[in-house]
């Protein structure tokens, strides 16, 4: 059995609702302040972004989001089953990194899950 097939989905979606509530830390301090991020973290964000931007995954995010309120660890519970879902079964390529799941989950809640899930 690989390493994918015996993640914990509940462990896997506490570590995403962390890295979000780092990023909403880090976005609140002033700008001015200097900040280090770690190696990656703008990399997650630009491949979250093209993650969200292909119908594949929209088509696996926008049925598991029917219902769910617009709160932020609320998507990312729901967009994190669907995902490493179809990671594990082999649908869809998303390397299971939490801080992309976390910027997958921070743009659709900040787009409007209607927004992001219009046809």
């Amino acid at each position: 059995m690989s390493q994918e097939n015996q993640i914990d989905i509940a462990k896997y979606q506490e570590q995403v609702k962390s890295m979000i509530s780092t990023i909403l830390y880090f976005e609140s301090l002033p700008e001015d302040q200097g900040i280090a991020y770690a190696g990656g973290f703008d990399n997650a964000q630009e491949e979250a972004q093209e993650y969200l931007n292909k119908s594949a995954i929209k088509q696996l995010v926008c049925p598991a989001l029917v219902g769910i309120t617009n709160d932020v660890f609320s998507v990312s519970n729901a967009i994190t089953t669907a995902l490493i879902t179809a990671t594990i079964t082999g649908t869809i390529a998303i390397p299971l990194n939490p801080l992309i799941y976390a910027w997958i989950a921070l743009v659709i809640f900040r787009a409007g899950i209607g927004v992001y899930c219009k046809e």
